[in-house]
């Protein structure tokens, strides 16, 4: 190696450490140095973190207003905005908590975030009132967000969104695995606030991670009631008004569920419907799936919300349990906790989850019968489009486990073009004809603005695909999710798009939640403080001249779209 010429040295070679010298004591700045990479190596922490580190160090250095700093991250958890959890012990037989139960069997404990103190919380926000705002200014006449759909222009009809201060919420169940090697099922119930933006509305730091219900087994449905009571009686307050101090001064906070968006089992569990593999399985309509005159290719004669309210009424005055399941045998109707809300409709306000319905259920389902996965030829041809196809999209081969991603991308770009070429079809035309309605039918309600005339023509492409289907393979072979399927329509004309309400997002808290790190003992408690910590931590404002520390993968959204913005408007 050539020889580096002295002048060319940034530092000063008095400054610099020599490692021949280990006898010498460093001085304080190369001892902090030296401290600061063993550090790095003991702990492995990577460069671009440490280039972090030294930045901030440097900062702190230079704001003489710092007298004192933490010396542990307890110490350090103090200075943190606290978030108000609460935990429930509960029975883990009768699903009483304890305070009312009697069967003194093992106990387990729900956690719980209080949604008004997360709403106190994100009022202190400067620019999450404005954001939530911006719905008012969107162009008439589109059909491309929630606020297109009928449930948002009928709470705008009865004045509930005359107040700037009324929001409209989403809700959504699921169970994820905090375990690599092991069977363990804890719940997650999350609240996005639908009057953000939609590039807002899904991002974790906007989204309310507002229950933890523990494992090892998921509740029974009728547990589920109980255990949500904390929740609604907070909806029922904020339904009302709640007083909240934000930037504006003080203001009366209303808010309210418009759609619960779930897989079929969750929504089962708490909506007050019977399981998708009962005769009356649909919860938007009354058609016999199963049995002697069980048809999934059909759509029944629509359920009503004063309907179900009604069987709630009756089922309450019912003296026996024996007298009870018979009724909701017969009827399909049960019980649901978020019949207390009065606003609540127990059938319109139930979506459809097109991610479960379509990709995960539909879609993989087909890909059983007409034998996708085992076409040689359909991975050659897919793995050579995937060489022309945008980096972004997924790359997988149709023999392994697809995942709700994967499937999509399979269904919606690459399927058509690989099942089929001006040369030849992989399959027969009956079962190309099959796969492509479904497809169609996806493409149309997947675009970015829809309209009646288009949401029709998908209506009859599903309905096409079931027909279809159910000729050449049989009706007793739909199953629950083709039926559904007929409903999706309904589903976009009530609540929007279909990324208004599909669950992409809540897949990945649920990853996020599954990975953070714990100790076995008590998770429940450990990851839903994780969760709200980091809620908060990616939602808190810093000084300016703290921001420049920050790696920018690690800024928040909201912060990149304002920097997106201000350059643009100053071209």
């Amino acid at each position: 190696m050539g020889s580096v010429d002295s002048n060319d040295s940034t530092e000063n070679s008095n400054n610099t450490f020599n490692p021949k010298n280990t006898t010498d004591t460093l001085d304080s700045k190369n001892s902090a140095i030296v401290t600061l990479k063993k550090i790095q190596l003991t702990h492995k922490i990577t460069d671009n973190a440490m280039n972090s580190i030294y930045k901030f160090v440097n900062v702190v250095i230079q704001d003489k207003s710092i007298s004192e700093f933490p010396t542990s991250t307890y110490v350090a958890s103090k200075y943190i905005v606290n978030p108000e959890l609460k935990q429930y012990p509960y029975c883990s037989a009768c699903y009483s908590y304890l305070s009312q139960c009697t069967c003194n069997k093992k106990s387990k404990t729900m956690i719980f975030q209080s949604l008004i103190s997360a709403l106190k919380f994100m009022h202190s926000l400067p620019e999450f009132h404005q954001l939530c705002q911006e719905w008012r200014k969107r162009p008439a006449n589109t059909f491309s967000d929630f606020y297109d759909g009928n449930i948002w222009k009928e709470q705008l009809q009865n004045g509930f969104f005359n107040s700037d201060y009324s929001y409209g919420l989403l809700v959504n169940l699921d169970w994820f695995q905090p375990f690599s090697r092991r069977t363990y099922s804890l719940g997650a119930l999350y609240i996005s606030i639908i009057n953000l933006p939609r590039t807002e509305r899904f991002k974790m730091e906007n989204v309310i991670t507002c229950m933890i219900f523990p494992g090892p087994k998921e509740p029974k449905q009728s547990g589920m009631d109980i255990l949500l009571q904390p929740l609604i009686d907070e909806l029922k307050l904020l339904n009302d008004g709640v007083q909240m101090q934000t930037i504006n001064g003080i203001q009366t906070i209303k808010a309210r569920v418009l759609t619960v968006s779930c897989d079929l089992p969750a929504s089962r569990k708490i909506l007050g419907f019977v399981q998708y593999n009962h005769t009356l399985g649909c919860n938007k309509c009354f058609q016999e799936l199963r049995g002697e005159n069980g048809d999934y290719s059909k759509v029944g004669s629509e359920r009503l919300n004063q309907q179900h309210r009604d069987a709630i009424n009756h089922l309450n005055q019912l003296p026996t349990q024996t007298e009870k399941e018979k009724y909701t045998k017969s009827t399909g109707y049960r019980y649901s906790s978020f019949s207390q809300l009065e606003y609540f409709d127990l059938v319109k306000y139930v979506a459809i989850d097109p991610m479960h319905n379509l990709f995960l259920g539909v879609g993989k389902k087909l890909m059983e019968y007409l034998k996708i996965a085992e076409m040689d030829i359909a991975n050659f041809r897919l793995q050579e489009m995937f060489k022309f196809s945008p980096k972004n999209l997924p790359r997988f081969t149709l023999d392994q486990g697809l995942n709700a991603f994967e499937l999509k991308a399979w269904i919606l770009v690459f399927s058509i073009g690989v099942l089929k070429t001006p040369q030849s079809c992989l399959m027969s035309n009956e079962d190309f004809n099959i796969w492509s309605e479904f497809v169609l039918g996806c493409r149309i309600i997947s675009g970015r603005e829809i309209n009646t005339f288009t949401l029709s023509a998908a209506q009859r492409h599903f309905q096409n695909c079931v027909d279809k289907f159910s000729s050449k393979y049989g009706k007793e072979n739909l199953g629950p999710n083709m039926h559904l399927m007929l409903h999706m329509k309904d589903c976009i004309l009530n609540a929007g798009p279909i990324y208004s309400f599909w669950l992409f997002a809540f897949e990945r808290f649920n990853g996020t939640l599954g990975k953070y790190p714990h100790n076995k003992k008590e998770i429940e408690t450990q990851i839903m403080k994780k969760a709200v910590t980091e809620f908060y931590l990616k939602n808190a404002k810093i000084k300016s001249s703290f921001e420049t520390v920050i790696p920018i993968e690690e800024k928040s959204l909201k912060e990149k779209i304002e920097k997106k913005k201000i350059s643009t408007n100053t071209r």
